[in-house]
Order: C-alpha cells, then structure tokens, then sequence
C-alpha cells in the first residue's frame, strides 16, 4: 500500500516551476571581473536612403574592487575606437556614489579635444572650439552619464518586486551629452522571465529584464536644433525629434551582475533649412556580452 501511495504522488504531483514574482537583489563582490565583447552597428538615413555607419568590436573587462565607500567598478576597453567607462562608486547596496576622480577625468576629456583642434589648426585654439569643451565634458554630465548606466543595469531593479511580464513605470531626467540639455524622459520597465545567461547554462540562470526610454520629444528637438545652430542662429529648424531605446539585460537574479546588454535606440529628425525639409534617422544597437570570472559566489 505504501508502495502504491507513493507512485500515486509521484504521478499527479505536479511539476515545480520557476515562481512569477521575483524580487533582485544587488551582490556585485569585490574580486569579481567581468570579460566583456562588444559589438556597435549603426545605420544612418536620409530622406528613406539609408546606408551601414561605422561597425565597432572591442574587448572590455569590468573589475570590482572593494572601496572605503562601497565598491570601485573600473572599465578597460580595448579595440577599434573602443574607449572605457570612468571608474565609479557604489555602495554595498548598489547606490550610485560617483564618479572616482571625477575632476581629473573631465581635465583630460578636455585637454584631448582640444589637442585634436591644436592638431588641425597647426597650435591654435578657436575660442568657439573651447566653450563647446568647456559646455561637452563637465563634472555634472559625466556624473550623470554614468548614473544613468547604472540605474539601467541595477537602480531601476534591485529591491522591488516584480511580476512576469508587469509592467512598471517611472520617469527620469537624461542629458544630452552635446548640449547638456536636461530631457525628462519617460522609462516602461518589465520582467520578461528566465533564460540562459549563455549557451549551455540552465535555461533559468537569468532574468531577462527590459527598459524602454522615450525622452520627451519637444525637448529633444529643442537640444538637437541648439546643437545645429550654434554657429548661425535661425539656419535650422528642427520641427519633430523622436528617439526610442530599449535595452535588454540578462542578469543574475540573486546579483544583478550583468550577462548580456543589448541596447537599441533609433532616432528620427525632421529638419528644415532654406525652405527644404530633410528626414534623418539613426539606428544604433550595442551589444555586449559577459563572462564571470574571478571571485564570483
């Protein structure tokens, strides 16, 4: 009888499944080094006439060190016109503390631009050419370049709780890094489910996670004609600006160390100069892959 019991439950038990509610953590450890490959398309257009723009491969390799305020995350990128991230601080929680050495970081963006311009002008320095470095890299918009990353991989998902397929919204505030423009800018943020961190791992060793940007579209046109006419005022009017991003992460659900990003924006702009109107897209999708080494648990 007990023999039959148990092959009755073992029949009509049903089978265990991965649970519909989750609710990430933040556990980024100190020795960790994440091996990165990048891969950058873009697609330029004009008027429904579109051609491939640059593609870019690198390397990369991403290292968690401890630090006296939390953790250090240094980048190192190398490749065709591969550049790294800047070194920042988060706390043992995931906040965003900074950018390390932040100062001496935006002196040298600076100074590199500006040696490009001595190097086309045979040693001197238009005074326009210093206000647009002076405008390009400030302390404040590198900050909040590198915040606005980190929130994507971790701010916007550790500690809350999500349901499959859910949908969460919130609304933040991007920077264009030409203008400094602030751009309110609306996030849709979801749990599509589990997936394989990577071929041949469980089919559950990820979460895959989904935000999709859509930064406010009068100031976007706003930014990009200032941009346009720095030089001459009036030359350009920029009547619709659209920019959409998605981006899809693999993540470890109990570290939210990163796996997999993809990153897709595209981008339309509506242009008229002298009485013609001209429509420009951009297609650019990011695409970098991770593998775990070091002291991972």
């Amino acid at each position: 009888m007990n023999a039959l019991l148990l092959a009755s439950a073992l029949v009509v038990a049903p089978a265990q499944q991965a649970p519909d509610t989750i609710t990430p953590t933040f556990d980024w450890t100190a020795g960790t080094v994440l091996e990165a490959s990048i891969t950058l398309e873009q697609v330029q257009g004009q008027d429904g006439q579109t051609q491939p723009g640059p593609a870019i491969e690198a390397t990369a390799r991403r290292t968690i060190a401890d630090h006296p305020q939390g953790l250090l995350v240094t980048s190192t990128v190398d490749g065709q016109q591969g550049s790294a991230n800047p070194p920042f601080v988060v706390s043992d929680d995931g906040d965003f503390l900074g950018v390390e050495g932040v100062e001496q970081m935006v002196s040298r963006m600076r100074e590199q631009m500006l040696a490009g311009v001595r190097a086309q002008t045979g040693g001197t320095v238009p005074p326009e050419a210093e206000a647009m470095a002076d405008q390009m890299f400030t302390a404040e918009s590198l900050e909040a370049s590198v915040r606005e990353e980190h929130q994507l991989l971790v701010g916007f998902w550790a500690d809350r709780t999500w349901d499959l397929n859910g949908v969460q919204m919130t609304r933040t505030a991007t920077q264009d890094g030409l203008t400094q423009a602030i751009v309110p800018t609306d996030v849709e943020l979801s749990w599509k489910g589990y997936a394989a961190c990577a071929p041949g791992e469980a089919p559950e060793s990820c979460i895959e996670l989904q935000a999709e940007l859509f930064p406010d579209a009068n100031a976007v046109a706003t930014s990009f004609e200032s941009l346009l006419t720095a030089q001459n005022p009036g030359a350009v009017i920029v009547n619709r600006a659209t920019i959409e991003r998605t981006v899809r992460i693999l993540a470890h659900p109990e570290s939210l160390v990163p796996r997999l990003v993809e990153d897709v924006t595209n981008a339309t702009f509506d242009i008229e100069s002298e009485g013609e109107i001209v429509e420009l897209t951009l297609d650019v999708t990011e695409r970098t892959t991770f593998t775990v080494g070091g002291g991972l648990r």
